[in-house]
């Protein structure tokens, strides 16, 4: 079994730290693909991509703006 009781606090930490940047990794998911994100179409494909694959709505639109 993991201890999960200080989980929240380490993932703040390393946040704070630049050890993990979650919009950093939206930016790495989306450049995997070839959305052209100047049509509305692509960029509505574009985020429901990024959600489905865990992204919250406020990494999802810093990354498309």
């Amino acid at each position: 079994l993991i201890d999960i009781s200080t989980f929240d606090e380490e993932i703040e930490k390393l946040e704070m730290d630049g050890s993990i940047d979650f919009y950093e990794n939206c930016q790495l998911r989306l450049d995997k693909k070839r959305f052209d994100l100047s049509n509305s179409k692509d960029k509505s494909k574009a985020y429901a991509y990024l959600y489905s694959h865990g992204f919250s709505s406020d990494e999802i639109k810093e990354t498309l703006n």
